[in-house]
């Protein structure tokens, strides 16, 4: 049983993992390249339109993107060391004998 319980947990985590991998890795490309990043995201959005290609982005939101994929850079890699802290703390928890998993937060007060 707490195997499986544990197993079941380490699928979630290693899903947040990826997750967080991705949103970083699409805070990257925007942060690098927002242009490039409005382009792609004009075709995939605008797909049913026509003469999508004439549109161009203004500069201030050209900005705005680059603002918001350094965000989410950050977000993603905030989520993937708070998960991989948290796997850590699991397994140490599992090899003292424990059999829960470790408080989700440390008590400040």
């Amino acid at each position: 049983m707490v195997g499986e319980h544990l197993r079941d947990h380490m699928d979630v985590r290693r899903l947040q993992r990826l997750c967080g991998a991705l949103l970083a890795l699409w805070g990257l490309a925007g942060a690098v390249a927002p242009r490039r990043l409005l382009d792609v995201e004009r075709r995939i959005w605008l797909c049913g339109f026509e003469n999508t290609a004439d549109l161009e982005a203004k500069p201030w939101l050209v900005e705005a993107t680059r603002t918001a994929s350094v965000a989410t850079l950050v977000a993603g890699l905030v989520t993937v060391a708070l998960t991989a802290a948290r796997d850590a703390a699991v397994v140490r928890a599992n090899a003292d004998g424990t059999e829960e998993d470790p408080p989700a937060s440390a008590d400040v007060s």
